[in-house]
């Protein structure tokens, strides 16, 4: 930004986006346990007048996730009511509503472009935008298989029921407003090709600067099972599957069993849950929970110690946590699930299994622990899966597009 003149800066935009992953903020640095959408927009402060970032903001120290990073310059956050669970947001819905719609509006007021993603509050800056330039972003986890997941619970009635009207009001806007709609995976971008859209365009949250700009990883020669490392890094919760991951490594030859590590990296909801199962499995020896791994150099090591990543989940978009391992050129055994078997070749770039099975599971995890040069040839190939993913590629995707799509707003001087 200050390589530009103040006429210049002055031309572009100024785009307020929503994001529903809360952010913990001091007022300088911020840091989540999701900060993967905010770091995306946040980097491209540089490029348009000022990036407005609406997000739950954290009150306490205590509820934030990871190393703190610093907002650039022409960035800010805007602070919508925060919730900590479903329940809590059924409980909370009155006030929740008011408060993000007041927000909403005001944002519509000042912003000259507008995105959001489904839900609640992004319904209320769909309809806040009006006619201006807008765009949404869709990650694609369907509503029918999260009510599935949560069952009857207050998140099941949410996710079921309030997300199907969700989306019907949005393909209502969708198709009065035609915005530019960016979605995780191929699938999506299947489903939407051909619709209501303005432009459909795929993309990813791209890799971090400290994964692709770091010392490359080294050359690894797995052992065939003596000391293997097994790394899972991300949410802990139902949907991400880990309970399947325990039951496989469960379930493995005792010989493979006895000398396979498990780091289960992250925190959630299901934290409780999955260290009764693991003592119950009797894996306390096998397993060890890490907790929170601050992203950059701490998490850079649990990759790098690593010699196999499992992603067990059962609904996905594109996985950050995937790519990232890729990166780091290890081994990959994940499930048939989101944007998974596009950005994976089964037996090529990865080992593929269906969701929801211990047994096809521990099958492909131990046939990477039994060979060396398998696990040798999947990690390597995760070298062009890496490239196409970096954040600024992101960026320039996202940055192009909307300068495709709303030149009157963006200009050429939104790209460079």
């Amino acid at each position: 930004m200050n390589n530009r003149s103040e006429r210049q800066i002055s031309a572009l935009p100024v785009v307020s986006v929503f994001l529903n992953q809360p952010v913990f903020f001091d007022g300088t640095h911020y840091t989540a346990l999701f900060p993967q959408p905010a770091d995306l927009f946040l980097g491209m402060a540089g490029r348009v007048r000022e990036m407005r970032i609406c997000v739950p903001l954290l009150h306490t120290t205590e509820e934030r996730g990871a190393a703190m990073l610093e907002v650039p310059e022409g960035a800010r956050f805007v602070r919508l009511p925060f919730y900590r669970t479903e329940s809590d947001l059924i409980r909370k819905l009155p006030l929740f509503a008011a408060g993000a719609w007041r927000v909403a509006r005001r944002e519509a007021r000042i912003a000259d472009v507008i995105g959001y993603v489904p839900s609640i509050a992004g319904l209320f800056f769909a309809r806040a935008a009006g006619h201006k330039p807008r765009f949404e972003l869709i990650r694609g986890i369907d509503s029918e298989i999260l009510r599935r997941i949560y069952g009857r619970s207050p998140a099941g009635w949410l996710y079921g029921g309030g997300n199907r009207f969700i989306e019907w009001r949005l393909q209502q806007i969708r198709r009065q407003h035609r915005p530019v709609t960016f979605v995780y995976g191929k699938s999506l971008l299947r489903e939407f090709e051909g619709g209501d859209s303005r432009a459909v365009v795929e993309i990813s949250d791209g890799l971090p600067a400290w994964l692709t700009s770091g010392p490359p990883p080294h050359e690894r020669t797995p052992a065939t099972g003596r000391g293997t490392r097994i790394l899972y890094a991300g949410r802990l919760s139902r949907e991400k599957g880990i309970d399947v991951l325990l039951r496989a490594i469960a379930i493995l030859p005792p010989d493979t069993r006895e000398n396979v590590n498990v780091v289960v990296a992250g925190a959630g909801p299901a934290d409780s849950e999955l260290r009764s199962l693991s003592a119950t499995l009797g894996l306390e020896e096998q397993v060890r929970f890490a907790g929170i791994v601050s992203p950059g150099p701490d998490l850079l090591a649990e990759y790098d110690r690593a010699d196999l990543f499992v992603l067990p989940s059962r609904i996905e978009g594109v996985p950050r946590a995937l790519l990232e391992a890729t990166a780091r050129l290890l081994p990959v055994v994940a499930t048939s699930v989101g944007g998974v078997p596009h950005l994976l070749r089964d037996g090529e770039s990865g080992l593929i299994v269906p969701p929801d099975d211990p047994e096809a599971m521990a099958d492909a995890i131990g046939r990477v622990i039994g060979d060396p040069t398998l696990a040798r040839s999947l990690g390597n190939a995760g070298r062009k899966i890496a490239s196409a993913n970096s954040l600024e590629a992101q960026q320039d995707i996202v940055i192009g597009s909307l300068s495709d799509a709303y030149p009157e707003a963006f200009g050429a001087d939104a790209r460079g």
